[in-house]
């Protein structure tokens, strides 16, 4: 196998390889063809040794990310063998293309459910951290008490286990004595297998919006072949379901930026916040000045003044030095200031306390919260 050692020596030449600038010759991609079968290869051979027994050869028992360099590698010397694909190899992969998208979907979920079953003889007895969570919902269930429960500890999962046993009919009290994975326990490795389904459901979906509904069917396949994964699948713990629900907060992120109006992006409300904030620390000529907005940052940097919010305008308005150039701004859409009868009373009182007059004008801006209004106390 390749070590650390190797893949840091080699590591500059496959770069090249792979992704030198100029050309892609045919010499090159050839190698890149050579590179995509060897690391192929490689990351075929290293999941067989972890399932022989043979995981202590790898360093730290953990394998290498070789398809990381076999995928790129396959691309760049596609031309080379995407031409000399046998015909009943092309033909196969016709046929496999009219069958829908969706019964690929769900062959890998009902592949999932049946490694889940596979698995439970290996893990009969429930470990460490899945008794806590099983005490919980046991407790839940029939009042046991919750051994090794803590306060931070999620509650979702045991009140899962608790809705499993109690349709179970049995508390879950005995289960899996013997070694057999049945009773409670069964009920509570059945959540388990929800939450995977229900994870696995949730990457597909959310590749497919990214990328193609094929294309999210290996991406499904792909995570439930990792190894890592398939530690987890047979067990009642909540890696897997918080996986999926990161996935969609992830995925509900996305998918507001992209969104117009949604969630403006820094570079769309600079064009509201910019030109006023310039505007006002030219108009101020040097002398002292506080700018009272809902945008402090950016009003702060780009005028040269002081800035704070409104909140802090109203408990320091008294102790502004005299002299000081303080103007008073509004957005059509903005943030954190007040309507324009708080303004109106809030201008007021500047007034009476600076024992100056004001003056109001409105500075038109592209930005996404729209035209500004501007008191200033001169």
């Amino acid at each position: 196998m390749i070590r650390a050692s190797s893949f840091t020596r080699w590591g500059p030449f496959l770069f090249w390889v792979l992704f030198g600038v100029g050309d892609l010759g045919v010499s090159r991609r050839k190698a890149a063809g050579v590179v995509a079968v060897v690391f192929t290869v490689l990351a075929g051979a290293q999941q067989v040794l972890l399932v022989a027994g043979f995981g202590g050869w790898l360093p730290g028992w953990q394998p290498w990310p070789y398809l990381l360099v076999a995928a790129p590698a396959w691309l760049i010397s596609r031309p080379l063998w995407g031409e000399r694909i046998p015909r009943p190899w092309r033909r196969a992969v016709e046929a496999l293309r009219r069958v829908p998208s969706w019964a690929y979907a769900v062959g890998v979920l009902a592949l999932a459910a049946g490694v889940w079953a596979g698995l439970q003889d290996f893990e009969p007895y429930l470990g460490h951290e899945e008794a806590v969570y099983a005490n919980k919902a046991r407790s839940w269930a029939d009042g046991t008490p919750d051994a090794g429960w803590g306060v931070y500890r999620p509650v979702g999962l045991p009140a899962l286990g608790a809705l499993a046993l109690w349709l179970y009919g049995d508390g879950g009290a005995g289960g899996g004595a013997g070694g057999s994975v049945g009773g409670g326990v069964g009920a509570l490795r059945a959540v388990g297998l929800v939450l995977v389904l229900g994870t696995l459901t949730v990457t597909y979906l959310v590749a497919a919006a990214w990328t193609s509904r094929r294309r999210a069917v290996v991406v499904v396949l792909v995570l439930l072949s990792g190894l890592g994964f398939l530690r987890r699948v047979p067990e009642y713990l909540n890696d897997i379901g918080a996986t999926g629900l990161v996935l969609v907060v992830v995925f509900l992120l996305v998918r507001a930026q992209v969104v117009a109006g949604a969630m403006p992006g820094p570079t769309r409300l600079a064009s509201s916040t910019v030109p006023v904030a310039r505007e006002i620390g030219a108009a101020a000529q040097g002398r002292p000045c506080l700018v009272v907005t809902g945008y402090e940052p950016e009003f702060g940097w780009y005028s040269g003044c002081d800035a704070v919010t409104y909140a802090q305008y109203r408990e320091m308005r008294l102790r502004v030095p005299e002299g000081t150039l303080v103007s008073l701004v509004v957005f059509e859409r903005g943030r954190l200031q007040p309507d324009a009868a708080g303004l109106e009373r809030l201008a007021r009182l500047a007034r009476v306390d600076s024992g100056r007059d004001s003056d109001v004008r409105t500075i038109g801006t592209d930005g996404p919260v729209g035209t500004a209004m501007v008191v200033t106390m001169r």
